[in-house]
């Protein structure tokens, strides 16, 4: 797919511009933007403004891997940057007009880290406001001695599965977001193609079936404590050439370049040697390897002499190798930030003669779309909430539509944000809505205690106010609408809300005044 440079370039200047006025006005921002899409050149570009405005402009550059220090400064050599320096191995060096280095070795070192006019957070989810994380205690420490220091963020997901609050600095930063849908209309990324095979684990369950048993079904956001052991001591014994066989069927027969990812360094191993058993090159990457093996394996992969790298959490941040067409996913990443951080590791765009990368192949053995939903829900959401539903990109609606079969055009429309359904009612001859809400609360299958249908106010909404609190709502609990629209039918958003609505009939008609109220013959959204 090739990439439409001049509206990437277009994209990227209009954050960047934005970003770099709000700097030098003295505001802390943030950059979030699709694995893909360019941020590191983005975040160079910031400063390379700010240093045409202020040329003694100095700034800290902090970030988490060796390889990705010494990746991105080289990537800023060749984008102008020339005065630059490296802190790294416990050697610190803080001499360059950008000083980049390890967040470890900067950790060591804060107190003496000297004059900057801002420090720029790569990843910045990692930056909490725990003071004594060491992200945290690096961006104090600059602002301590530097009290007019500007801060700025960049991350491909600024949410966290702790659901801890970022640094007060981020929190409060100027945000400038591109959409995954926006990054897809240049080229930059490509599209997912998602599996989720079906097979039985020794238990005699499915995947689904099985973290059923511990998850929320109404609520996948709460946090859920033993699915990784749940699963991994039910995998099946054949559980690598299984996998294999989903992977190859996936890419249609083809070894494509692949990321695997498993929950042991163990398992990384044997997933790597049931590679090679079947005829598939294959290679490892973890930390009990040298730096040098690492290396080999990642400059062999890069070059095609290897087709697939297999690893626990080394290829999941950071780790751009464009030519990876496909995920191979036998952990099950309890965080929705690190299951949309490995689907970055395929989405970058890549073109080159005789290989036109159109879209990734995500086969997921384990249960992270199950609990965090699909990349291509996300997008569309995401988007959703951008854009709002009025533009012809938008393709998805909340409101599930409840009215067929309902006389005297009656409407009914529900949606589900995992602590209650919210229903619209428009009786006849009315051209407006009540809005009422029925919660549940839930701690594992059959177990919810259901309270008492209620109106949400005693005030009538008009359609387009039912459309926007619809995005609202979508907006709020982001998490928990991708992952229920990713379900498969049967337990998916639609059926949540017609159980809740079988269950709150009656109640319905009190608040309605409409006795005819009955259940629906089919499935529909709410559209204008």
């Amino acid at each position: 797919m090739a990439v439409d440079l001049a509206r990437r370039t277009e994209l990227q200047e209009q954050v960047t511009t934005a970003a770099a006025a709000a700097l030098l006005s003295g505001k802390n921002i943030v950059i979030s933007a699709p694995t893909g899409f360019g941020k590191t050149n983005m975040a160079i570009d910031v400063f390379q403004r700010l240093i045409a405005e202020r040329p003694d402009f100095r700034v800290l550059v902090v970030q988490d891997r060796q390889a990705i220090g010494a990746q991105n400064i080289a990537r800023a050599n060749s984008l102008g940057v020339k005065d630059a320096s490296l802190s790294i191995n416990g050697e610190f060096d803080p001499s360059g007009q950008a000083a980049y280095g390890i967040t470890k070795t900067l950790y060591a070192n804060r107190h003496a880290i000297g004059h900057r006019d801002a420090v720029w957070i790569d990843e910045c989810h990692h930056a909490t406001a725990d003071e004594e994380a060491q992200h945290s205690a690096i961006i104090n420490a600059v602002l301590k001695i530097n009290p007019n220091a500007v801060v700025m963020g960049t991350s491909a997901t600024l949410e966290r599965s702790d659901k801890a609050k970022l640094h007060p600095a981020l929190c409060n930063g100027e945000r400038f977001h591109v959409t995954y849908e926006e990054a897809a209309g240049c080229g930059a990324i490509v599209p997912p193609k998602v599996t989720c095979p079906e097979y039985r684990l020794s238990n005699g369950k499915t995947v689904a079936e099985t973290v059923d048993e511990i998850l929320d079904p109404n609520d996948p956001s709460v946090p859920a404590v033993g699915i990784q052991k749940a699963l991994a001591t039910s995998r099946p014994h054949d559980f690598f050439d299984t996998s294999i066989r989903a992977w190859l069927k996936a890419n249609n027969g083809t070894p494509v370049p692949t990321f695997a990812y498993t929950n042991t360094i163990k398992d990384a191993d044997l997933l790597c040697a049931a590679f090679q058993e079947a005829g598939i090159k294959a290679a490892v990457v973890h930390s009990d390897l040298s730096p040098a093996l690492r290396e080999k394996a990642f400059a062999d992969y890069r070059a095609g002499r290897v087709q697939v790298l297999s690893s626990v959490n080394m290829l999941t941040e950071g780790v751009d190798v464009t030519r990876t067409q496909s995920l191979l996913c036998l952990k099950e990443t309890t965080s929705r930030s690190e299951w949309i951080q490995i689907n970055g590791r395929g989405a970058r765009a890549h073109t080159e003669a005789g290989f036109d990368k159109q879209a990734y192949t995500v086969i997921d053995m384990g249960a992270s779309t199950y609990m965090h939903g699909s990349m291509d829900k996300y997008r569309k959401i995401e988007n959703f909430i951008a854009k709002g539903p009025e533009t012809p990109t938008t393709k998805y609606r909340p409101w599930k539509d409840l009215s067929a079969g309902q006389p005297h055009n009656i409407k009914i429309y529900g949606l589900h944000d995992g602590l209650r359904t919210v229903f619209a009612v428009r009786p006849r001859n009315s051209k407006r809505f009540l809005l009422l809400q029925k919660n549940e609360i839930c701690f594992g299958r059959n177990k919810a205690t259901t309270r008492l249908v209620k109106p949400i106010s005693p005030k009538t909404f008009t359609p387009d106010e039912i459309i926007e609190y619809g995005r609202q709502a979508v907006a709020k609990r982001f998490d928990v609408f991708t992952t229920l629209e990713s379900r498969p039918k049967g337990s998916d958003h639609h059926e949540i809300v017609k159980r809740s609505f079988a269950e709150s009939q009656n109640m319905l008609k009190i608040f309605s005044g409409e006795q005819a109220i009955s259940q629906p013959r089919e499935r529909a959204s709410l559209s204008r």
